[in-house]
């Protein structure tokens, strides 16, 4: 937990940041995705499933420009990913210490710390108010820590478990995605602009170190840029 109030200390100085710094611009950003690991099967013959990772996200921008119709985009987000593992109990994989169960189900939300490094370029203008544009770069992912929770279900009905709140040795203190986006903007009625583009990431080091699989993610984002 003192992690993730570390991590909040920061993100007023990315919403704040275009008071102090000439010429930038701050978006507020929600975000959602999909993705699944690459080359990865689930293992079939003890029936065992491992769900894709869906992640939401909350965040602000910093946007600077460097160039005519070039920005430089920097900025600070928490991503929460969401996953579950279902495993069926048989014969000989049955471990004696564990409830009479014909299965269980791991329910895991694990929580990052993202800052993207990229480069934004205008692509066209539509008109006074409305432009299209392209974003590429990276992006580094923090862990903070996880909340799971675990499910048996017993062949006579009802269900036991345990939920734990913890940082688990199953992921890389750090990794590291790519990122490309297309998008749109539009002013409003000469005030803020709303934005809305989609995302395509792929990890260049996963984060996990269970199966160690270079996953990819798709998905949108959206918001407001001041």
């Amino acid at each position: 937990m003192k992690n993730l109030i570390i991590v909040l200390l920061f993100l007023p100085a990315f919403v704040s940041a275009q008071y102090g710094i000439k010429n930038c611009h701050t978006d507020l950003v929600f975000g959602y995705d999909y993705g699944d690991r690459i080359d990865f099967e689930n293992d079939r013959m003890h029936d065992r499933f491992i769900s894709p990772i869906q992640t939401l996200r909350i965040g602000a921008n910093v946007n600077y420009p460097i160039a005519d119709r070039w920005l430089l985009v920097s900025g600070f987000r928490l991503a929460s990913k969401f996953s579950y593992e279902d495993f069926k109990i048989i014969g000989s994989n049955r471990n004696p210490e564990a409830p009479a169960a014909n299965h269980y189900r791991v329910n895991s939300q694990d929580f990052f710390a993202e800052v993207p490094f990229r480069i934004r370029y205008i692509l066209k203008n539509i008109n006074r108010e409305n432009r299209l544009f392209l974003e590429t770069g990276i992006q580094f992912n923090a862990y903070i820590f996880s909340h799971w929770k675990e499910k048996y279900f017993e062949q006579f009905g009802g269900d036991v478990g345990e939920e734990k709140i913890e940082r688990t040795n199953g992921f890389r203190d750090m990794h590291l995605t790519s990122n490309f986006s297309f998008g749109w903007e539009s002013e409003i009625r000469n005030g803020p602009k709303f934005f809305i583009q989609t995302i395509g990431r792929v990890a260049l080091i996963p984060a996990d170190y269970s199966y160690d699989k270079t996953t990819y993610h798709v998905g949108i984002e959206t918001g407001l840029r001041f």
